[in-house]
């Protein structure tokens, strides 16, 4: 399949998902990002994952899911809540036809609708995505692995 031109991303709204079988449609697109996840686990903790606060995004072109945004919304110690990105995935085929754009768009509209003061993404790879959406290079991060 060939790209597809930006002007057809208008059939494709963004939604959050909230039936099993588009959360598993959704760990197919994620493993784009995340090549190690296993879809069938993934699905096997939707509904702890949820309880936890984990939610997704997604965006359809002719009825398959073809990008994905997870998020949290957490509490923040001076401003109420923030939402925090954790994942967006495309899939390959369809990158660069604003998809991803799309379920930014709709993290922002939860985002606002949910009294959050600020949408927070850690990016490695996807900066100039973010930036071209609006976001700025806010901090440096710092990791470390805790053992299980």
């Amino acid at each position: 399949m060939g790209m597809i031109e930006r002007a057809d991303v208008t059939q494709g709204s963004a939604y959050e998902i909230t039936q099993q079988e588009d959360w598993r449609a959704a760990g197919e697109v994620l493993v784009h990002l995340r090549p190690t996840l296993d879809v069938d686990s993934f699905v096997s903790r939707r509904v702890e994952l949820s309880a936890k606060g984990l939610r997704l995004v997604a965006v359809k072109r002719d009825g398959e899911i073809v990008s994905v945004g997870s998020f949290t919304i957490s509490p923040h110690i001076l401003h109420g809540h923030e939402m925090l990105v954790h994942d967006m995935a495309t899939r390959k085929q369809e990158l660069g036809c604003g998809y991803g754009t799309r379920v930014v768009e709709q993290l922002e509209r939860i985002a606002k609708d949910e009294g959050c003061f600020r949408v927070f993404v850690h990016t490695r790879n996807a900066s100039g995505f973010y930036e071209r959406n609006g976001y700025e290079r806010y901090s440096t991060g710092m990791v470390k692995t805790v053992d299980r």
